[in-house]
């Protein structure tokens, strides 16, 4: 996708993509004529963990990440605009091989010695690990804060935090969240939708589902697909020159789109902008809940 998105900004395309991300959101270059309206964007995690960061007034942070395809992007990316833009924030990277790192007082010994800001880029399940490590080594005492990063509502690929800390483990009172998965109720009609979806991935391509599991990937490109008729209807009865691909990209830069109940924004280079917020563990209810805004727009 990359390269077709980089070849049609040489023949004047537009092209439309839920899934191309691009590394910068400014208009001019090469992918001037690319729309990205993906949910999920590392650039946009990573300058909302940035926010968060700011906000405050966090200066020294370490970042511990697992060998998954995911986060190890993300702690690349995280690197990048650490070194681009965030120069003025110092950062130590920690890798966890595995378990018996959890058990390694040496590694949580150094943590303790670089800061007490502690960025988590890792499943649910290893989060939870790592907590009750750091709990058995002291660290769970409000001295140190820790953040987890989910990257995109998927249960199956991330795991659930709230199912995690199900058992009140103690440790996640000095947790926070930082995650698109900002409400708990979507639109009746995207929900209605995503059964559709569903029932016919499984009838007719045997996908499998876990239970509880919605298909948000398939709901965002149904979003994508709207969003584009939208615009480009928009652009029709303006009289605009479709076959134009830079005029018609610049249509989708810096709006808000209405689609049934919701609004999709997007910034000056075309780019779905995602909404991320901060949760941290309310006791009464059982689970993590909506603390704060951390998007970075």
């Amino acid at each position: 996708m990359g390269s077709i998105s980089c070849f049609s900004g040489g023949w004047n395309n537009a092209v439309a993509s839920p899934s191309f991300v691009k590394s910068s959101n400014s208009a001019p270059g090469p992918f001037s004529t690319t729309i990205s309206l993906s949910v999920y964007s590392y650039p946009q995690i990573v300058r909302a963990a940035f926010a968060l960061l700011t906000l405050y007034s966090w200066t020294t942070v370490s970042v511990v990440h697992v060998e998954h395809p995911t986060f190890i992007g993300l702690q690349a990316m995280l690197k990048r605009i650490h070194v681009d833009l965030y120069t003025g924030l110092r950062m130590s990277f920690f890798y966890l091989s595995n378990d018996e790192d959890l058990n390694n007082a040496v590694l949580f010994d150094r943590i303790q010695k670089t800061c007490r800001v502690i960025l988590l880029l890792m499943p649910a399940q290893t989060v939870r690990r790592f907590m009750a490590s750091a709990s058995k080594q002291g660290l769970n005492g409000g001295e140190y804060v820790f953040i987890a990063v989910e990257p995109f509502e998927n249960e199956r690929r991330y795991g659930s935090i709230d199912q995690s800390f199900s058992d009140h483990l103690g440790s996640q009172q000095t947790l926070l969240q930082l995650t698109p998965n900002c409400t708990s109720e979507k639109p009746a009609v995207d929900l209605r939708l995503m059964d559709v979806l569903k029932n016919e991935s499984v009838v007719k391509y045997d996908a499998v589902f876990w239970p509880s599991e919605k298909p948000h990937i398939a709901l965002s490109v149904y979003h994508s697909v709207l969003a584009v008729g939208y615009v480009l209807n928009e652009s029709f009865h303006a009289a605009m020159n479709l076959s134009d691909g830079r005029a018609l990209a610049s249509v989708f830069a810096d709006r808000d789109i209405a689609l049934d109940g919701m609004i999709l924004r997007t910034d000056h280079g075309n780019t779905l902008l995602v909404d991320f917020c901060v949760k941290d563990f309310n006791p009464e209810k059982g689970c993590f809940m909506v603390k704060g805004d951390a998007s970075a727009t």
